[in-house]
């Protein structure tokens, strides 16, 4: 999840903002001192304090449009959302065709999932005069609320890229390289493998809302990934993910109670498998900020006979923070806590204790083009002593990553990424270096 519910809401709702901002401002009542240092306090983000004062004055002056539109502006940012949505339709008892206050109704009836009601806002808004760019965005808001009107949805993407990996298994023999998208490990052999790669993956999601008769609707995701690099086949992936869910849903919260079963082929070979309980609760702070948190208690098989040494049990927690700043602007944080502990054997890099620390900004450079960065960062502290060196292995890893996206059509985009990823130990061996270059073509549906 990153903002919002997922990120071509939070896309959406941003570039729908922005133009909206550009194109009605309400009027201001320079000659109210009253009123200058309200909206100096809404403009240094002290929302609460700002609120305050905008009651205050909308008791004085309930005729007045400013005053109730940065009142439900205010409220709108604490997350008051039927005090914001009554400000606004006073507005338009006042001014029918007050078109920026059918827009903000609009958004945050959507928000709150009472799509027939968005939906007669924006089609009024719709049919007034407006810029092109507000009309475009309200009819991608529209197609939305379409899509999750009904009470079964089908939604996915397909992505096919290529890429150039410095280091493709990534450390020396015995080690393992961590795929984060997955939570995976996978063996590494000796030598240094530098070459040029593809990858395809194609994401399915269908979800059934029987949140009327039963309480929760029903999720079911499915994902499919493959990288193949010619001349090292040896190297080359194939993951397969299934992952049922229930989602209870409330005003500001959203649960999902999921599990998921996954497995992979290494070298065209099956390696691992994993399965286990995947829970995640959202909370929406306020419509800019949102708070989640996860965990997984997996299972973890390795399916070649001198790997079952590996076999173990996972369990990660980990908490999510995302903050939009403003129209362009949104960053992340992300903290996580792993542990691992094999069933049997006498391997001793398998059970460890992991810290992970993560954060990144993404900004939109233009229309239709975004820009994101995201440096990462982990400890992972082995348990046993290893009998070939004698002290207990300690690995930290850093990891910095550009990416840059483009919009090529209504469900196409385009991105690329670039990262570096610097791995030292205590145990020279297990250092290593990667540099990785990707570009992907996206097609949403």
């Amino acid at each position: 999840m990153r903002l919002v519910s997922n990120i071509k809401n939070s896309t959406l709702a941003t570039l729908l903002t922005s133009a909206f901002s550009l194109s009605y401002t309400p009027i201001l009542l320079a000659d109210s001192s009253q009123f200058t240092a309200a909206v100096k306090l809404y403009d240094e983000q002290s929302y609460q304090e700002a609120y305050r004062a905008f009651s205050v004055l909308v008791e004085q002056d309930y005729s007045s449009i400013d005053y109730s539109f940065y009142l439900a502006q205010a409220a709108a940012k604490l997350n008051k959302h039927k005090e914001a949505i009554t400000a606004y339709e006073r507005i338009l008892i006042l001014q029918p065709n007050h078109i920026r206050s059918k827009l903000e109704l609009g958004k945050l009836y959507y928000q709150l999932q009472e799509y027939t009601l968005s939906k007669s806002y924006f089609s009024s808004a719709q049919n007034d005069r407006i810029p092109e760019t507000v009309r475009l965005n309200i009819s991608r808001y529209l197609e939305k609320i379409e899509k999750q009107s009904r009470l079964g949805s089908l939604n996915g993407a397909l992505v096919f890229g290529l890429g150039y990996d410095t280091n493709v298994n990534s450390a020396p023999y015995a080690s393992s390289w961590f795929v984060p998208v997955f939570g995976a490990d996978f063996t590494n052999t000796t030598e240094t493998v530098e070459n040029a790669y593809h990858q395809e993956m194609a994401l399915l999601n269908h979800y059934y809302d029987s949140t009327k008769k039963y309480g929760f609707g029903i999720k079911n995701s499915l994902l499919a990934y493959n990288k193949s690099i010619p001349g090292e086949s040896d190297y080359n992936i194939l993951y397969l993910r299934y992952k049922p869910s229930l989602v209870f849903s409330t005003k500001n919260y959203k649960i999902d109670a999921a599990i998921q079963f996954d497995t992979m082929y290494y070298g065209g070979k099956a390696y691992l498998e994993n399965y286990g309980l995947t829970p995640n609760i959202t909370h929406q702070i306020n419509p800019s900020a949102q708070l989640s948190a996860h965990l997984k208690l997996f299972k973890k098989n390795y399916l070649r006979t001198e790997d079952q040494g590996r076999d173990a049990n996972y369990v990660e927690g980990g908490v999510t923070y995302q903050k939009l700043l403003n129209n362009r602007t949104a960053w992340h944080i992300d903290t996580m806590l792993i542990q691992e502990r094999k069933e049997s054997g006498n391997l001793t890099d398998v059970s460890n204790d992991m810290f992970a620390l993560k954060a990144g900004v993404n900004y939109q450079y233009s229309t239709g083009i975004r820009i994101g960065g995201e440096l990462g960062a982990f400890q992972k502290n082995y348990l046993d002593d290893s009998v070939f060196f004698l002290n207990k292995r300690q690995d930290n890893n850093i990891k910095i990553a550009l990416d840059v996206s483009k919009i090529l059509d209504k469900d196409l985009s385009l991105q690329t990424r670039a990262e570096r990823i610097q791995n030292s130990s205590n145990q020279a061996a297990y250092e290593y270096t990667k540099n990785v270059f990707l570009v992907n073509i996206v097609k949403h549906f």
